[in-house]
């Protein structure tokens, strides 16, 4: 195990060093590599193929392999092997870039994207290119954003929650720094961890549940381990979808048209999947949990205590300059439900 992750360690550096090292795809033309962590029946996995067919049908001397489920990089790594060009593109959760673009949490801020309209406006507006532009820092280039949808569920295997009081002692795994911030605040115990070591964690009792996308409940089983869901709006999550700077310039004005028209294309098929299958999940696992919405009531309450831990947090990590992000989401979606 340790020599292969040191042979794997050696091939990221190397790659690093050459600028990434140009394979032949099967029809002879260069291969891109597209890394991520989804699973492969996820939408964003699809609209990772999505994106890469429309530029696979519109250009002929690149070719763009997607790589799901972690094949290739783990998820922590994705934004590494990216920025130093061990793989040409990735996409991976936010709250990964936040090293770099500290201003990245402002997506994760507790009720601000509580819906798909809202949720469009700040990624397509000020928000989306302010955060842009703090990632690219990190030598990418922003093509787009994968829209995962709104991580509106709590699964546990301890108990209903039905108040705010009832998430206190748990041991929760939040997708975020943000989501943590605000467990913490209702007195749970919370962990920022990957979502591909979540089931094991819940299956052995190391954690009690996660906060997590409906659609994930159900892509990553989490009904054979918990028993118990709560939904309610909390978060949305998009995941940038990033090309290294230095193959990015290396393409012709007309070949980075066709990546950032193709980006377009996935980016479509996220927005559209993300809700209809987010509905979807909900309706398949309420037959497999038992499963409770938060009244408005404690909805309005819980509100409250996030607002109080996430301005802190964000404040803390990013400064003034993450409190302009946060204005600018807001002003993106002043005027849409």
């Amino acid at each position: 195990m340790i020599a292969s992750r040191i042979k794997m360690l050696a091939l990221s550096l190397t790659l690093a060093l050459l600028g990434g090292v140009a394979a032949q795809a099967q029809d002879g033309r260069t291969e891109i590599r597209l890394a991520h962590h989804m699973p492969l029946t996820h939408h964003l996995h699809r609209g990772a193929e999505a994106f890469a067919k429309y530029f696979n049908e519109h250009n002929t001397k690149y070719h763009i392999t997607v790589f799901g489920a972690g094949q290739l990089y783990t998820e922590k790594a994705l934004v590494q092997s990216v920025s130093t060009g061990a793989v040409e593109m990735s996409f991976t959760t936010p709250a990964f870039w936040s090293g770099t673009a500290p201003s990245v949490s402002v997506i994760d801020y507790p009720f601000l994207l509580n819906t798909y309209p809202r949720a469009k406006a700040a990624f397509d507006g000020k928000m989306g290119q302010a955060i842009s532009a703090e990632i690219e820092k990190a030598g990418v280039k922003v093509l787009g954003w994968l829209h995962f949808g709104i991580n509106d569920v709590i699964v546990n295997n301890v108990r209903p929650l039905v108040q705010v009081e009832d998430i206190k002692g748990l041991r929760l795994r939040s997708p975020n720094p943000m989501g943590a911030a605000m467990l913490k605040a209702t007195g749970a115990g919370a962990v920022v961890m990957s979502a591909t070591e979540v089931y094991l964690a819940v299956q052995r009792g190391t954690l009690d549940g996660t906060i997590t996308g409906a659609t994930a409940v159900t892509q990553r089983k989490m009904y054979e381990v918990a028993k118990y869901a709560t939904i309610f709006p909390l978060q949305y999550s998009a995941h940038p979808l990033a090309v290294n700077r230095r193959f990015w310039n290396k393409l012709t004005p007309e070949e980075q048209k066709t990546m950032l028209d193709a980006a377009a294309a996935g980016t479509a098929v996220t927005v559209e999947a993300a809700q209809k299958e987010g509905q979807k999940a909900i309706d398949d696992f309420r037959k497999l949990m038992q499963v409770n919405d938060l009244t408005p009531a404690v909805l309005a309450e819980l509100s409250k205590v996030a607002e109080k831990s996430s301005s802190d947090y964000l404040k803390e990590i990013g400064g003034e300059d993450s409190l302009k992000v946060l204005a600018l989401a807001r002003e993106d979606i002043k005027n849409v439900k």
